[in-house]
């Protein structure tokens, strides 16, 4: 989140070598149970989808193949949350397109209902996931507009809080930041409403460290840190001062982010250091996780910065090898061309130009299955 070197990740955006990284700042959405892998999510999500395939299926024999019913338009759109979460996101679109189309038969094509809503911003984030941020907000704002109609325009209601902050982050992805800006104090603002101006609540926590993000991208560091510190407090507020939460370690890598970015690389690499402790809690000390794959790239990067780049090789390394634990050791993956191109860059500095070369052309091999 002047010029910023910094890309928090979404799943929508490319990861580019020199910069370090963020987790996507949605909490609730598309991410793995507090203490489960990757891998372990995506088994649970699998036999989620499995059953909810069996599901479909009896709904059909019950209500009649080409029948258009509420549980079986739920089912579909059930199925394709399911594959989003496994990361086939175009398989997602089909089940979210399927279950729109029986929903607008179901209620009417001009009709303003809830599931229809549902579908279309269902539709914005898989289409989000997949890059087409533009795509996305056509969905997020024929699903605001429905809620709108629904519950009134001067509501507060958090399912319009939601869309806003959809919104914010679409617009984010695209490089509009004010207007990443403007979406998420609007969510932020409704769910105060919605929950008290001084609760503590994830929504309101969420909304926070994404400002956060938005100011960061602006190139408004200290305002960053404010918003960050504001969510760092009321997460450790919500789950416990000493609690291993991935709440609090984003915040924590947020906030380490920031003051890379302010050339504070001291305070930068403690708040990392945290945050991969933390991570390593909660996911285990010896589980692959794409979150600890980022902090330690993250840490390269800064002990890169302070001119330790035999220590910046060595989480480069780890980075690396976890990357490829996760996505396979041929997978042409981003996060193994990033760590690649810092491995890379280190061994130039550290002049063994043969080393620098091999990793460098790995990447570029990487980089050109990527985009095949």
């Amino acid at each position: 989140m002047g010029s910023d070197q910094s890309t928090p990740i979404s799943p929508p955006e490319p990861k580019k070598g020199a910069e370090d990284e963020v987790p996507y700042t949605s909490f609730s959405v598309n991410r793995p149970v507090d203490g489960e892998s990757d891998s372990t999510a995506k088994f649970v999500s699998k036999a989620q989808e499995q059953a909810k395939h069996k599901s479909l299926r009896m709904r059909r024999s019950i209500y009649g193949e080409d029948t258009a019913h509420p549980n079986i338009a739920t089912s579909l759109n059930n199925l394709g949350n399911d594959w989003s979460h496994l990361g086939d996101c175009r398989k997602a679109v089909s089940y979210h397109e399927q279950s729109l189309q029986m929903r607008r038969s179901i209620y009417g094509k001009d009709t303003a209902h809830p599931d229809i809503a549902e579908s279309l911003n269902n539709l914005g984030n898989a289409w989000g996931y997949l890059g087409d941020n533009r795509k996305a907000i056509v969905y997020y704002e024929q699903s605001l507009q429905i809620k709108l109609s629904i519950y009134g325009e001067d509501t507060a209601h958090r399912d319009i809080a939601l869309s806003f902050y959809n919104l914010g982050n679409a617009c984010r992805n695209l490089g509009d930041h004010r207007k990443a800006i403007s979406y998420h104090e609007q969510s932020l603002q409704m769910r105060r409403s919605i929950y008290g101006e001084d609760t503590v609540h994830p929504d309101i926590a969420e909304s926070l460290n994404n400002l956060g993000v938005a100011w960061s991208r602006l190139g408004d560091r200290r305002k960053a840190i404010a918003y960050y510190e504001h969510s760092l407090q009321m997460t450790r507020r919500l789950y416990g001062e000493g609690t291993a939460h991935p709440d609090i370690a984003i915040s924590l890598t947020c906030l380490g982010l920031a003051y890379r970015n302010l050339g504070e690389h001291k305070k930068a690499i403690i708040y990392y250091e945290q945050s991969l402790r933390m991570q390593r809690v909660i996911y285990g000390d010896n589980t692959a996780h794409s979150y600890i794959a980022i902090l330690l790239n993250n840490l390269g990067m800064t002990w890169s910065d302070l001119g330790d780049h035999k220590k910046a090789v060595c989480y480069f390394e780890q980075s690396l090898q976890m990357n490829r634990s996760i996505y396979g050791d041929d997978s042409a993956h981003p996060d193994i061309t990033s760590s690649l191109n810092n491995l890379g860059g280190a061994w130039q500095i550290l002049g063994d130009h043969g080393k620098s070369i091999s990793y460098y052309d790995q990447a570029l091999t990487d980089d050109e299955k990527y985009l095949w």
